[in-house]
């Protein structure tokens, strides 16, 4: 048996010191798991937000290209609408508000696009002016 000299330290981790370590890791374990779920919150908010751009774009395009009838309500296609990769559970709504100018054939156009993501309804809204002619 091997005798220690009095007043000296013993090696190792006493139970307080071990359980403050596991503390402190769970701590920043459950930090960590916190962020990566607010991550994922945000990027489905920004895709999103992306599909109903690309809808609100093609509507902008199809308005410029005289694909679209010009009257206030659901977007009416004169033809095919163009091909979009929409999401079912995005409940994606897109619809005109018009409003004439004063000059004979111009007009405001706003693109109203309505998109539901994590259970909460959006809206943006794009302006624009369109001319045709009278």
């Amino acid at each position: 048996m091997i005798r220690r000299p009095q007043g000296a330290a013993v090696a190792g981790f006493s139970l307080i010191e071990a359980l403050i370590a596991l503390t402190i890791v769970s701590l920043t374990l459950l930090l960590g798991l916190a962020a990566v779920s607010q991550h994922r919150t945000a990027v489905s908010i920004l895709d999103a937000r992306s599909t109903a751009l690309e809808a609100t774009e093609a509507v902008l395009e199809s308005l410029r290209a005289g694909a679209v009838q010009v009257q206030t309500g659901p977007v009416r296609w004169l033809g095919p609408p163009p091909p979009l990769a929409v999401d079912p559970d995005l409940k994606l709504q897109l619809a005109l508000r018009v409003r004439d100018l004063g000059p004979p054939g111009l007009r405001e156009v706003t693109v109203i696009t309505r998109f539901e993501v994590l259970g909460e309804t959006r809206i943006l809204q794009h302006p624009t002016a369109v001319w045709n002619a009278p």
